[in-house]
């Protein structure tokens, strides 16, 4: 599983004008998505897209990714 940064992704909305997106994430702090502050990135991006245009989609997301810090985490056993 991946995880990123949740400061960082909600900083990175906020830097983009929006503020809407920021909070959302921001309000998921507290939920199982969320441990020692880092979100889970499926849910990051199923709640990023709209499958319009999956060009834009692609560079949005990488977008995303080179601002925010990843990581892979360990599955449970």
């Amino acid at each position: 599983m991946t995880r990123m940064n949740l400061a960082q992704l909600v900083s990175y909305f906020e830097s983009r004008s929006m503020p809407s997106t920021a909070q959302f994430f921001q309000s998921q702090a507290d939920e199982s998505v969320t441990v020692d502050g880092l979100i889970e990135e499926s849910f990051v991006m199923k709640h990023l897209f709209v499958y319009v245009d999956k060009a834009d989609n692609d560079l949005f997301w990488r977008q995303v990714k080179s601002s925010v810090t990843s990581y892979l985490m360990p599955e449970k056993c």
